[in-house]
């Protein structure tokens, strides 16, 4: 009982710390310089991205669809597009603006103050991993907890108006909810709906299904009954979360005439990650050799994508050897904790490099009992896959963490038995010495990886 209440007590201290940070984080002032697009509501957007997000809503609100933005204010939009049908940006974000909008206005407090709300439950999601992966250890469900609660990533995102912070939300329930005991047919439809909710939010996720299978193959392959039951769960699950999308699917249909399930901005991603000349960024209307002269101002969004996936593939089928040189950098620069310069970069690159360290030692104590889990680390190596193939960004690292985060919290206690903790002071010292000099050390790595 003692030990019930001392756990509760840390817990909840965890979560104030979060709490504090993360509403500390929306006064901070921003390093991206002064915003770049001003909307008619005297809002300041600083990303492309949320400017995009918050119009939309807009959009929506005003009874015009989900359109391009039609209005002069700020709008980076190529003219032959406003006004125009949107199928690039995924719609889930946007419409959880525009509900949100419709309550409390069209300003960014009351979403932001939503998704402190979400990232404390990120906290509690990230120690529930830690607990499966543990097998119910609350030491390393707390360390765990604690992590997300600094962790500069998941403190940043809370603030912007960009999709993330519901999205590491809705993939995090949902791993949480898969990895485990089965909670019965209930559990599978109500799992079905975050995937797809998460889906509508960020389209990468629309190819999770299969490995779903797979992952309940690698974590039963010994128990055929259980087996089959994993699967029959895993088919519910599926198809609720497709259909869930389906009447996005077939408004895209409708507007372009072929089957794009949530957006065509996956097309635009893979030319922005493989195009040469190309960096790991961009906006989705930016500079860059093989742009302009390929996608005129009028071409529809819908259009965009096809156009330059061609290209891209055929400059890929020009020069192969530097299409592979391209995914190996990728590769390493997912895994590289260097995202351009946003404030938290350097204190990311210190919290990144323990994680990794401690997520190795995780994986090796979990040699022999990770199958339980298997989903985590199919996800982890899915995830991986998808972003080298198409655009490597480390914000788009950031779904995984909070698996990375759990196998590392794992690490950490598993070095900390007697006898071991040298090797765990051994690690700490080792990377505050190598990002002291962190400066130093990414200008090495960008000139390996050309940048």
């Amino acid at each position: 009982m003692e030990a019930g209440k001392s756990v509760r007590r840390l817990l909840g201290a965890i979560l104030l710390v979060a709490l504090a940070l993360r509403l500390g984080n929306l006064g901070a002032p921003s390093t991206s310089g002064p915003g770049r697009y001003p909307d008619k509501f005297g809002n300041l957007y600083y990303f492309s991205d949320d400017y995009d997000y918050s119009m939309l809503a807009v959009g929506l609100l005003e009874g015009k669809g989900y359109i391009w933005w039609d209005e002069p204010e700020g709008n980076y939009v190529p003219e032959g597009l406003r006004g125009q049908p949107c199928t690039i940006r995924a719609p889930g974000y946007p419409f959880f603006l525009a509900a949100v909008y419709a309550v409390f206005g069209v300003h960014p407090l009351g979403v932001q103050l939503l998704q402190v709300g979400m990232g404390l439950l990120v906290c509690l999601l990230v120690r529930d991993l830690a607990l499966r992966v543990s097998g119910g250890s609350q030491g390393v469900g707390l360390l765990a907890a604690a992590w997300a609660a600094v962790w500069p990533a998941f403190i940043f995102y809370t603030r912007a108006l960009l999709a993330e912070t519901l999205f590491l939300f809705l993939v995090t329930l949902f791993l949480r909810n898969r990895v485990g005991p089965s909670r019965g047919r209930r559990g599978d439809l109500l799992d079905g709906l975050v995937l797809g909710a998460a889906m509508l939010v960020r389209s990468p996720v629309v190819f999770l299904p299969p490995f779903l299978f797979l992952a309940d193959y690698l974590g039963h392959r010994g128990d055929r009954p259980a087996l089959l039951a994993r699967w029959r769960g895993s088919l519910v699950v599926s198809v609720v979360a497709l259909a869930v999308i389906t009447p996005w699917t077939l408004r895209n249909y409708g507007i372009s005439g072929r089957i794009e399930p949530v957006s065509s901005g996956g097309s635009i991603t893979f030319f922005l990650g493989n195009y040469p000349g190309r960096q790991q960024g961009g906006q989705v209307f930016g500079l860059g050799p093989g742009f302009e002269d390929r996608v005129g101002e009028g071409t529809p969004d819908h259009a965009r994508g096809p156009i330059l996936m061609r290209a891209t593939l055929e400059a890929m089928r020009a020069d192969p050897a530097r299409a592979g040189r391209k995914f190996v950098e990728k590769a390493l620069w997912f895994l590289y904790p260097f995202d351009g310069p946003l404030y938290y970069l350097g204190r990311y690159n210190v919290h990144w490099g323990l994680c990794a360290c401690f997520f190795l030692v995780g994986l090796w104590a979990l040699r022999r009992t990770w199958r339980p889990t298997a989903l985590l680390w199919v996800f982890v190596a899915y995830y991986f896959a998808i972003h080298v193939l198409v655009q490597s960004l480390t914000r788009y690292r950031l779904i995984c963490e909070p698996t990375l985060l759990a196998g590392a919290a794992l690490g950490a206690a598993w070095l900390w038995r007697p006898g071991r903790r040298a090797w765990a002071l051994a690690l700490l010292a080792l990377n505050l010495a190598l990002y002291a000099r962190s400066d130093a050390l990414h200008a090495m790595v960008a000139g390996v990886l050309g940048r």
